[in-house]
């Protein structure tokens, strides 16, 4: 298009192609899938297995789950995360934190905040089970 913008030389395809060829500049039409990684492989033949509570009924405080929310404002134009672990026996939230970004700093937070409550209960968070997507 250049070719023919400039200077009023309309090259097609197959010239294109074959200069291409001749200096080396022939670009893979299909790039090779990477291996997948043995975190990877796991994880796909442990496929709906990984759900340590789906159909059981929790009690109280036997099990926090969580996951990463994400929370535009600013008319969309920015963003936040926020992290909750809620107690599904009891829909109590244990704790929470909101970030910049979803990363292990904000969960930390989640988990220190949720710690801090589970004291003031009374209950220890050793055993306890964290279900996380």
């Amino acid at each position: 298009m250049e070719l023919e913008e400039s200077y009023g030389t309309v090259v097609n395809h197959k010239r294109l192609r074959r200069c291409l060829r001749e200096w080396g500049l022939a670009l893979k039409r299909q790039v090779a899938w990477p291996r997948p990684s043995g975190l990877r492989r796991i994880l796909k033949e442990a496929k709906g297995k990984l759900n340590l509570i789906r159909g059981w009924g929790p009690e109280p405080f036997q099990v926090l789950c969580t996951d990463f929310t994400e929370i535009k404002y600013a008319g969309g134009m920015r963003k936040a995360y926020l992290m909750a672990m809620i107690d599904p026996g009891s829909g109590w939230v244990a704790g929470w934190a909101v970030g910049k970004s979803a990363n292990r700093e904000l969960a930390l937070r989640c988990w220190e905040a949720a710690k801090e409550s589970l004291a003031k209960v009374g209950r220890d968070p050793q055993g306890l089970i964290v279900h996380h997507d």
